[in-house]
């Protein structure tokens, strides 16, 4: 199992269907091929080690409209720095006590909460906006099936994996309550022999373990889901109505899924290569914004889609080598910051939305 977890993730990270309930809603697929990409300018340099000695800034979100939490998952430390770059404060730190972390996987926001997720204590804990701790819960989900979203204290949402036929279900651990809702595309636990999956990979279908595996984003007043094995996207309420889903169907997904083919054909028996079609996802202002993994000898692009499910903007992000992981966008200025795990720095452009 631990050979198919890494095989989940890129670096060090981490980093379906249709379903009608009694209010409207829509299935779209939009068409690319129209849009005319619009080519970001070069991001600069914004954080790196020598200044702050940062190591690995794994996850970034903006605090506000002024400040950039930066997740650095080496140092085990949340370093926070205002829109000038300059460094203001850090919080957490090595350690399984309160407020600590072992393995932080990423940072989200709730309403009043700064929320650090840790993979393998399967705690959350939970900062104000000084950094001062405030709380943690722990989660029983395996945190690399797919990305939570942290609704308040100990309530959260997180892929269901099939339970009771659904996509996403809403935890309460102070009520003891689970809540399911969205269609699952795949049954619940299909059976985990890597050969049997490996071979499904390798004959060009989607491996039964890979087809409710999702990337979650709650923006407090709506639930987003990435279908991860399938490329679309789903708008919730918060009561779980499905709103819309939108298929992103770019012309490099087909290269992305035909080289996990090839990787499965290639692999050993206890091998299953993964694949996914985005490194990050954000919502902004009730825009939504994923950040395309890199394809060879193509450009990197950030899909912007609006409140309705419109696929409205394709970006390409200038990037010499594949470098850039997850993102956060500052509406106020238009700023997109970028961050680099691997060479432990943070990057900037302009980006007009």
């Amino acid at each position: 199992m631990m050979k198919l977890k890494t095989q989940y993730h890129w670096g060090l990270l981490v980093f379906t269907a249709f379903i009608f309930f009694s209010c409207s809603s829509d299935n779209k697929l939009h068409t690319v091929d129209k849009i005319k990409p619009e080519v970001l300018a070069k991001p600069q340099l914004f954080i790196d080690f020598e200044q702050n000695g940062m190591v690995q800034p794994s996850s970034i979100e903006m605090l506000g409209k002024s400040r950039i939490a930066v997740l650095d998952s080496k140092l085990n430390e949340v370093l926070v720095f205002n829109d000038h770059g300059a460094f203001e404060f850090r919080f957490g730190g090595k350690g399984k006590g309160p407020g600590e972390f072992s393995r932080p996987q990423y940072i989200d926001q709730s309403r009043a909460s700064i929320n650090v997720i840790d993979a393998e204590l399967q705690r959350v804990n939970q900062f104000n906006y000084s950094g001062d701790f405030e709380r943690s819960f722990t989660f029983e989900e395996n945190p690399y099936d797919g990305k939570m979203a942290v609704m308040g204290v100990g309530k959260y949402f997180v892929g269901a994996i099939g339970a009771n036929g659904s996509l996403i279900k809403l935890v309460d651990t102070t009520k003891d309550t689970v809540n399911y809702f969205g269609e699952a595309l795949g049954e619940e636990n299909p059976p985990q022999r890597l050969e049997i999956a490996r071979q499904t990979l390798a004959g060009g279908e989607i491996p039964g373990m890979y087809k409710n595996q999702v990337t979650l984003y709650l923006d407090g007043k709506h639930l987003y889901v990435f279908l991860e094995a399938y490329s679309r996207i789903q708008k919730y309420s918060i009561d779980g109505r499905l709103l819309w889903e939108t298929a992103v169907d770019l012309p490099v997904n087909k290269l992305i899924f035909q080289k996990a083919v090839e990787r499965a054909k290639k692999a050993p028996t206890d091998v299953l290569p993964s694949y996914r079609y985005i490194t990050s996802m954000k919502v902004v202002d009730g825009r939504v914004f994923l950040l395309w993994m890199p394809v060879e000898d193509h450009p990197r692009k950030l899909v912007r889609i609006n409140k309705n499910g419109e696929i409205t903007t394709i970006y390409h992000v200038p990037e010499k080598e594949p470098t850039f992981f997850d993102f956060a966008i500052d509406s106020s200025d238009n700023k997109l910051y970028l961050s680099a795990p691997q060479i432990g720095q943070v990057y900037q452009t302009n980006l007009e939305i």
